[in-house]
């Protein structure tokens, strides 16, 4: 063992162990995934030598001109200009319609001199203070994604922060992309209302059957297709224009909006961008759900109106390969799960986390859980996910079901904290959680934390998340009682073939059966945590 090695040490909050040290004069973090220090001293030499080992020469780098990385600091300019042009007049279009008012287009044309106009001075002032850091971000971009670095880079900072200023003056003096954008569509040739009026009206008459969330999700595949085919009948909508937008969701990234690359482009832009940087696209399953979603508002029209039809009605046409693995979920490892649950598990973290393993629930259903849920009777102690309760959209029917309690979560006392939890604001079980704003949902904030501990603990990697622990218990169950698939799907909230009809139709019938009740709860006795 060579003398320099460094010991196992543990950063403040964790449990795992860790190796510190400089390689090639950085100094670097490796976890050693345990919290065992025995086990720790083990496994160093190994994880050391990996560390410090020869590393092959980096590929050369490709050397960008001057000129080069001004024109591309320029075209973002004009995409970022673009991209508010188009977002804004999709929604002051969007407010009009809902309202039954015209479009104020010189107001328009107003709104957009000045946005320019602000980011004219903002560019100025940075450049006369020498603030280059919107070209630093585009420098370090470049060379992060490979495409290349300049020598130069003093000047080619100053080089772009010209550029960018002569950029804002031209389009101001030009008067280029500030003029009150033109239909982008033919006459229409159909009496019905346009898109954007009949998928509120949609929204409006599904009234509480549908969540916020949901609503949104509604409204934004709304928005995009307006942006991509325009805001027209919703009878003028051809097959033509259902291409033209599949061919755009094929080329965005998941979440393209959080993305720095792609957050100030438009939407076409933004999938233009993404193809031509090789970024992976959303997964297949997004693509389809969006299908569907802009199905049901067709489907809506051509009920209420004459001459519509459904462009988004064959579902063949939409079926792509998932070859996004970024978006799966996979389980946690044994070594992992160990990590995790060995590890200080504060606040609503840590019976979110022994709840999820031990009953292979869905987050947000356990973040609404009151002590009303928890049902303790001579049938045994089990949450009983009720119809009030939020659950997963489309399944909600099938998600009500009663999930008796691990011997485990008995074990460290569950029950004594649901006790203690009845003098809790609405006997909330958490009730320091709140909804976020848009979607109402309570398993935002938890979510993040979650992630935040996995990536403290050092175990943090992609398709690992808190829904990872809903798949850990499946795993578990296939192993514990690889033929009891029904019992399995029902506990975890999901529709088996036969089940409704057993009980006429009603889940919730079926989640009071006492004799069902006790046979899933020697079922999970078996699993093992």
């Amino acid at each position: 063992m060579p003398a320099n090695m460094p010991n196992p040490t543990r950063r403040k909050g964790s449990d795992v162990y860790q190796i510190r040290c400089r390689v090639d004069g950085k100094l670097v973090n490796k976890s050693l995934g345990t919290a065992d220090l025995k086990e720790a001293r083990r496994r160093l030499p190994a994880v050391y030598a990996e560390l410090v080992a020869h590393k092959p020469e980096p590929p050369a780098v490709n050397v960008l001109s001057i000129a080069d990385v001004c024109q591309r600091y320029r075209d973002g300019i004009l995409d970022s200009v673009r991209a508010f042009r188009q977002e804004h007049t999709a929604g002051v279009l969007a407010i009009a319609d809902k309202n039954f008012q015209a479009v104020d287009h010189a107001k328009l044309a107003a709104e957009y001199r000045e946005h320019v106009k602000r980011a004219l001075n903002e560019a100025r002032n940075r450049a006369i203070a020498h603030d280059f850091a919107n070209q630093e971000w585009l420098l370090t971009y470049l060379a992060n994604k490979g495409v290349g670095e300049v020598t130069d880079r003093t000047g080619a900072l100053m080089a772009m922060a010209r550029v960018g200023v002569e950029t804002y003056r031209e389009i101001l003096e030009t008067d280029g992309m500030l003029t009150a954008p033109t239909a982008p569509n033919p006459a229409p040739t159909s009496t019905a209302p346009l898109l954007s009026q009949v998928a509120e009206r949609y929204i409006t008459e599904r009234g509480a059957a549908m969540s916020r969330a949901v609503a949104a999700d509604f409204r934004a595949d709304v928005r995009d297709l307006c942006i991509v085919a325009g805001d027209k009948s919703v009878g003028d909508y051809t097959k033509q224009d259902v291409r033209t937008f599949k061919g755009v969701l094929l080329k965005l990234p998941a979440n393209w909006r959080k993305r720095k690359e792609f957050r100030h482009l438009s939407l076409t832009a933004a999938a233009d961008r993404a193809e031509e940087l090789g970024t992976p696209r959303q997964g297949a399953k997004t693509i389809q759900m969006k299908r569907a979603r802009l199905s049901k508002v067709f489907a809506f029209a051509k009920a209420e109106y004459e001459g519509v039809e459904n462009p988004f009605a064959d579902k063949t046409a939409w079926v792509v390969a998932d070859d996004s693995a970024a978006n799966q979920r996979d389980a946690f490892s044994q070594e992992e799960l160990r990590t995790l649950l060995a590890s200080d598990l504060r606040g609503h973290l840590y019976w979110l986390t022994w709840l999820g393993l031990c009953t292979g629930a869905r987050l947000n259903e356990l973040c609404q859980l009151t002590t009303d849920h928890v049902v303790n009777d001579e049938h045994g102690p089990r949450l009983y996910f009720s119809p009030e309760l939020r659950l997963k959209t489309g399944l909600k029917e099938s998600c009500v079901r009663s999930v008796p309690l691990h011997p485990k979560l008995l074990e460290l006392g569950f029950l004594e904290y649901v006790k203690g939890a009845s003098s809790y604001p609405n006997r909330r079980l958490f009730p320091g959680l709140t909804p976020r704003e848009l979607t109402g949902r309570l398993s935002d904030t938890p979510s993040k934390n979650f992630a935040r501990h996995l990536t403290i603990l050092g175990i943090k990697r992609k398709g690992l998340s808190y829904h990872s622990l809903r798949h850990s218990f499946a795993a578990e169950f296939k192993r514990a009682a690889p033929t009891d698939i029904e019992t399995r799907e029902r506990i975890m909230g999901h529709a088996v073939a036969g089940v409704a009809g057993r009980y006429g139709g009603s889940y919730q019938t079926e989640a009071n059966d006492a004799v069902l009740f006790a046979q899933r709860a020697e079922t999970m006795k078996r699993l093992r945590f």
